[in-house]
Protein backbone atom coordinates (compact mmCIF):
# COMPACT_ATOMS: atom_id res chain seq x y z
CA UNK A 1 0.00 0.00 0.00
CA UNK A 2 3.12 1.98 0.77
CA UNK A 3 4.35 1.54 -2.75
CA UNK A 4 1.59 3.31 -4.33
CA UNK A 5 0.87 6.05 -2.31
CA UNK A 6 4.73 6.63 -3.40
CA UNK A 7 3.89 6.03 -6.81
CA UNK A 8 0.75 8.38 -6.63
CA UNK A 9 2.54 10.93 -4.70
CA UNK A 10 5.23 11.40 -7.59
CA UNK A 11 4.88 14.84 -9.90
CA UNK A 12 5.31 12.28 -13.11
CA UNK A 13 2.27 10.50 -11.98
CA UNK A 14 0.52 13.49 -10.50
CA UNK A 15 0.88 15.81 -14.19
CA UNK A 16 -0.57 12.33 -16.01
CA UNK A 17 -3.07 11.87 -13.90
CA UNK A 18 -4.40 16.07 -14.36
CA UNK A 19 -3.52 15.65 -18.03
CA UNK A 20 -5.68 12.76 -18.13
CA UNK A 21 -8.66 13.89 -16.33
CA UNK A 22 -8.46 17.62 -18.10
CA UNK A 23 -8.86 15.64 -21.60
CA UNK A 24 -11.74 13.17 -20.61
CA UNK A 25 -13.57 16.48 -19.30
CA UNK A 26 -12.55 18.49 -22.19
CA UNK A 27 -13.58 15.71 -24.10
CA UNK A 28 -17.11 15.20 -22.78
CA UNK A 29 -17.76 18.94 -22.09
CA UNK A 30 -17.16 19.50 -25.98
CA UNK A 31 -19.74 16.67 -26.78
CA UNK A 32 -22.09 18.29 -23.91
CA UNK A 33 -21.64 21.19 -25.80
CA UNK A 34 -21.93 20.02 -29.42
CA UNK A 35 -23.97 16.66 -29.18
CA UNK A 36 -27.34 18.65 -29.10
CA UNK A 37 -26.43 20.52 -31.95
CA UNK A 38 -25.30 17.99 -34.28
CA UNK A 39 -28.25 15.94 -33.34
CA UNK A 40 -30.85 18.97 -34.16
CA UNK A 41 -28.77 19.30 -37.34
CA UNK A 42 -29.10 15.43 -38.20
CA UNK A 43 -33.01 15.98 -37.88
CA UNK A 44 -33.63 18.71 -39.83
CA UNK A 45 -31.01 17.17 -42.45
CA UNK A 46 -33.00 13.65 -42.65
CA UNK A 47 -36.44 15.57 -42.49
CA UNK A 48 -35.75 17.25 -45.81
CA UNK A 49 -34.15 14.25 -47.62
CA UNK A 50 -36.57 11.30 -46.65
CA UNK A 51 -39.41 12.33 -48.84
CA UNK A 52 -36.80 12.20 -51.95
CA UNK A 53 -34.54 9.01 -50.48
CA UNK A 54 -38.20 7.21 -49.85
CA UNK A 55 -39.04 8.02 -53.58
CA UNK A 56 -35.40 6.86 -54.38
CA UNK A 57 -35.93 3.26 -53.17
CA UNK A 58 -39.41 2.84 -54.05
CA UNK A 59 -38.30 3.42 -57.50
CA UNK A 60 -35.37 1.34 -57.20
CA UNK A 61 -36.95 -1.67 -55.91
CA UNK A 62 -39.87 -1.17 -58.79
CA UNK A 63 -37.62 -1.06 -61.29
CA UNK A 64 -35.23 -3.65 -59.92
CA UNK A 65 -38.72 -6.05 -59.90
CA UNK A 66 -40.00 -5.32 -63.51
CA UNK A 67 -36.43 -5.72 -65.27
CA UNK A 68 -36.48 -9.02 -63.08
CA UNK A 69 -39.51 -10.75 -63.96
CA UNK A 70 -38.87 -8.95 -67.95
CA UNK A 71 -35.82 -10.62 -68.40
CA UNK A 72 -36.16 -13.46 -66.91
CA UNK A 73 -39.88 -13.87 -68.09
CA UNK A 74 -39.93 -17.62 -69.19
CA UNK A 75 -38.45 -18.35 -65.97
CA UNK A 76 -41.33 -16.42 -64.05
CA UNK A 77 -43.80 -17.76 -66.31
CA UNK A 78 -42.22 -21.58 -65.42
CA UNK A 79 -43.17 -20.99 -61.64
CA UNK A 80 -46.47 -21.31 -62.37
CA UNK A 81 -47.63 -25.05 -61.93
CA UNK A 82 -45.17 -25.82 -59.76
CA UNK A 83 -45.88 -25.38 -56.25
CA UNK A 84 -43.29 -22.15 -56.29
CA UNK A 85 -46.50 -20.24 -55.03
CA UNK A 86 -48.07 -22.36 -52.84
CA UNK A 87 -45.03 -22.88 -50.62
CA UNK A 88 -44.45 -18.74 -51.50
CA UNK A 89 -47.85 -18.64 -49.49
CA UNK A 90 -47.51 -21.17 -47.02
CA UNK A 91 -44.42 -19.35 -45.80
CA UNK A 92 -46.16 -15.79 -45.64
CA UNK A 93 -48.93 -17.52 -43.60
CA UNK A 94 -47.01 -19.40 -41.49
CA UNK A 95 -44.74 -16.46 -40.83
CA UNK A 96 -47.55 -14.29 -40.39
CA UNK A 97 -49.22 -16.57 -38.00
CA UNK A 98 -45.90 -16.79 -35.79
CA UNK A 99 -45.83 -12.73 -35.93
CA UNK A 100 -49.48 -12.76 -35.10
CA UNK A 101 -48.89 -15.36 -31.72
CA UNK A 102 -45.48 -13.53 -30.58
CA UNK A 103 -46.70 -10.38 -31.03
CA UNK A 104 -49.27 -10.47 -28.33
CA UNK A 105 -46.28 -10.96 -25.54
CA UNK A 106 -45.40 -7.01 -26.62
CA UNK A 107 -49.16 -5.65 -26.25
CA UNK A 108 -52.15 -6.55 -28.40
CA UNK A 109 -51.96 -3.18 -29.18
CA UNK A 110 -48.90 -4.61 -31.49
CA UNK A 111 -50.33 -7.81 -32.53
CA UNK A 112 -50.96 -6.71 -35.97
CA UNK A 113 -48.07 -4.63 -36.75
CA UNK A 114 -45.92 -8.07 -35.44
CA UNK A 115 -47.67 -10.15 -37.31
CA UNK A 116 -47.17 -7.53 -41.12
CA UNK A 117 -43.34 -7.28 -39.84
CA UNK A 118 -43.01 -10.93 -39.10
CA UNK A 119 -44.63 -11.73 -42.78
CA UNK A 120 -42.66 -9.12 -44.70
CA UNK A 121 -39.96 -9.99 -45.34
CA UNK A 122 -36.79 -8.05 -46.00
CA UNK A 123 -36.73 -8.12 -50.13
CA UNK A 124 -33.74 -5.88 -50.44
CA UNK A 125 -31.21 -8.36 -48.48
CA UNK A 126 -33.24 -11.61 -50.36
CA UNK A 127 -32.51 -10.15 -53.58
CA UNK A 128 -28.85 -9.11 -53.00
CA UNK A 129 -28.04 -12.67 -51.61
CA UNK A 130 -30.39 -14.42 -54.65
CA UNK A 131 -27.76 -12.26 -56.78
CA UNK A 132 -24.02 -12.40 -55.24
CA UNK A 133 -24.59 -16.39 -53.86
CA UNK A 134 -26.08 -17.85 -56.69
CA UNK A 135 -25.53 -18.14 -59.76
CA UNK A 136 -28.54 -19.68 -61.31
CA UNK A 137 -31.37 -17.10 -62.62
CA UNK A 138 -34.40 -19.36 -60.97
CA UNK A 139 -33.16 -18.39 -57.55
CA UNK A 140 -33.32 -14.73 -58.13
CA UNK A 141 -36.64 -15.37 -59.78
CA UNK A 142 -37.45 -17.42 -56.93
CA UNK A 143 -37.24 -14.07 -54.49
CA UNK A 144 -39.09 -12.00 -56.79
CA UNK A 145 -41.96 -14.05 -56.87
CA UNK A 146 -42.01 -14.67 -53.01
CA UNK A 147 -42.04 -10.76 -53.31
CA UNK A 148 -44.58 -10.21 -55.42
CA UNK A 149 -46.77 -12.75 -53.76
CA UNK A 150 -46.26 -11.15 -50.08
CA UNK A 151 -46.84 -7.57 -51.30
CA UNK A 152 -50.43 -9.13 -53.32
CA UNK A 153 -50.88 -10.87 -49.73
CA UNK A 154 -50.05 -8.51 -47.04
CA UNK A 155 -51.56 -4.99 -48.77
CA UNK A 156 -55.25 -6.51 -48.75
CA UNK A 157 -54.26 -8.09 -44.63
CA UNK A 158 -52.64 -4.64 -43.80
CA UNK A 159 -56.12 -2.63 -44.93
CA UNK A 160 -57.99 -5.20 -43.02
CA UNK A 161 -56.24 -5.43 -40.31
CA UNK A 162 -56.29 -1.17 -40.24
CA UNK A 163 -60.27 -1.57 -40.70
CA UNK A 164 -60.48 -3.36 -38.15
CA UNK A 165 -58.42 -1.04 -35.60
CA UNK A 166 -60.81 1.67 -36.67
CA UNK A 167 -63.57 -0.22 -35.50
CA UNK A 168 -62.20 -1.29 -32.63
CA UNK A 169 -61.17 2.20 -31.76
CA UNK A 170 -64.39 3.61 -33.19
CA UNK A 171 -66.10 1.04 -30.46
CA UNK A 172 -64.13 2.18 -27.67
Amino acid sequence: MSDLLTTISKPAVQIFAIASMASIGLRYGVEALVGPLRDFWAVVLAHRILPVLGVATNVALMTLVVLTVALNLSTVLGVFGTGAIAASLLFIAGAFCTGWVLGGAFGEHLRDEMALGTAQRNFAAALVVATQAFDAPGVLVMAVVVSLVTMAVLFPAAKLLNRRAHRQSAVA
